[in-house]
């Protein structure tokens, strides 16, 4: 038998495969993917996809829902504020087959609703990335990103740490976001911050659901542009899900 894609503890879980592995903390959203293992390596510093913006700003949302279901992992999220708002995330994650260029992958998966008659949604995703080289990938021209000048067009992200066989890709599905930004914390190692502001600048009426597509690909040192461009291409050309 297999072992479990997550190992549940409480509220939190300790996603469990071979080449990767990251904390959730169900009591804190904020917190987002933390104490990264790659290649058994503990990567100091790094967390991803952290969930902040004024929706959940105000006061900490409420965790009404948390379970597992075969690779996938969900929590639901009410908040209290005069923004009354459902926050559900779901993490779904696999391991490479059949010759993919990456090892490990996390795909995450956020909706909004409102009980409102309208309401202007703000929920951001986060991460800070201890790396010494970004590049921004597009299927067209894959280019070197400078800390702080990134495109806010820009929707897949390679970080290259130093020293390391494998790097890391973040990207967001272009339908889901509104813009994107990069920015150095002058701190040592160079750390980027990476932000993903959700969902375009409409209205939430009730009734309705917002849904975006994010996911991180752990790949190895090996793998060149085009085929991160390759991936990238195949994750904005896939059916949305079917889960929250």
């Amino acid at each position: 038998m297999s072992a479990p894609t997550w190992l549940l503890d409480g509220n939190r879980a300790r996603l469990n495969l071979q080449a990767f592995s990251v904390l959730v903390d169900a009591d804190r959203p904020v917190d987002g993917l933390s104490q990264l293992l790659v290649a058994d390596q503990a990567w100091k510093m790094a967390s991803l996809f952290s969930i902040v913006g004024a929706t959940l700003s105000a006061r900490p949302p409420t965790l009404v829902d948390w379970y597992v279901r075969g690779n996938d992992l969900a929590a639901t999220y009410e908040t209290s504020h005069v923004d009354a708002a459902r926050l559900d995330i779901q993490w779904s994650a696999a391991e490479s087959q059949n010759h993919a260029p990456w090892s490990a992958r996390l795909d995450m998966l956020v909706s909004v609703r409102t009980d409102r008659l309208d309401w202007q949604p703000d929920v951001r995703l986060q991460s800070s990335v201890p790396s010494s080289e970004v590049r921004h990938i597009a299927a067209e021209s894959p280019a070197s990103c400078t800390l702080g000048r990134a495109d806010p067009a820009v929707r897949c992200h390679w970080f290259q740490p130093s020293h390391c066989t494998w790097s890391l890709v973040l990207m967001i599905h272009p339908a889901d976001v509104l813009a994107s930004a990069l920015e150095g914390d002058g701190s040592l190692p160079p750390t980027s911050k990476l932000i993903y502001h959700l969902f375009r600048p409409e209205m939430l009426e009730k009734g309705v659901i917002l849904r975006a597509r994010a996911r991180a690909l752990i790949v190895s040192a090996g793998v060149n542009a085009e085929a991160i461009a390759g991936c990238y291409e195949q994750f904005i050309a896939a059916d949305p899900p079917l889960g929250i």
